[in-house]
């Protein structure tokens, strides 16, 4: 946990601006709910008893998810505690799915392309495994709602279709938006930022062709493949993530 901290800090100051604080405290707390293995508080990140504290690591195939987890609550810094959306349709994509984009573009930065790819399986065959499950239309990334029945959007998708930019535009491009964004936004108050404000940034990172492709990913609500990918429901049709 605290290697991910040191090592994601650099990581995520060079993508998306300076931290602003001079203290950052992991704190253990008692495993009241099974559900919810760590959070992030602004200036910490809470982690559950039974969330990194017990993992096993030891075996070669294991996946790192400690320091997935810790990444993706580090990255809240900035997506949540420094910009704060709107109480609207599309705020988790702001939050969650910015972290989760940021916890995989870090994680194949710090431990590699091999270690990356199974970051990004994972959210693959996370998204297409609990979309398979749901009944009801699915929602645009745009507009997911705060229901639990909806992370799969807020996390897999948004972190996915965030991804299809990156590779189409240029993770430099996309970055450059993203930093923008949090210096116009970082600590504002009313009127906080939409889904339709990031849609902007991320606009103004593509060219227009491109971003004609991309677009439809976050808004279609019925079920799309991300633009760009080849991607199937395990690590043997995964491609390689940009370095």
């Amino acid at each position: 946990m605290v290697a991910a901290v040191r090592e994601g800090l650099p990581v995520f100051e060079a993508a998306f601006g300076p931290y602003p604080r001079d203290h950052l405290r992991i704190v253990e707390y008692p495993a009241y709910d099974d559900d919810i293995a760590a959070m992030a508080w602004a200036g910490a990140i809470p982690y559950s008893e039974k969330g990194g504290f017990v993992a096993d690591l030891r075996k070669p195939d294991a996946y790192d998810y400690v320091t997935a987890t810790t990444l993706h609550e580090l990255a809240h810094q900035w997506w949540g505690h420094q910009v704060e959306p709107a109480d609207a349709r599309g705020a988790r994509f702001l939050t969650e799915g910015l972290a989760e984009y940021s916890a995989l573009m870090a994680m194949n930065r710090l431990r590699g392309p091999t270690v990356g790819n199974r970051g990004f399986a994972l959210a693959v065959s996370g998204y297409f495994r609990d979309s398979n499950r749901r009944r009801e239309p699915e929602p645009a990334v745009v507009a997911v709602s705060s229901s639990g029945g909806e992370n799969y959007v807020a996390y897999q998708r948004s972190a996915l279709a965030l991804l299809t930019v990156r590779a189409r535009c240029g993770e430099e491009n996309l970055h450059r938006r993203l930093r923008g964004f949090v210096r116009r936004y970082r600590f504002r108050n009313a009127p906080y930022p939409t889904s339709e404000d990031l849609m902007g940034a991320l606009k103004a990172a593509c060219p227009a062709k491109d971003w004609a492709a991309i677009e439809p990913t976050f808004r279609d609500p019925a079920r799309r493949l991300f633009v760009g990918f080849e991607a199937g429901p395990g690590p043997s049709t995964a491609p390689a993530m940009p370095d």
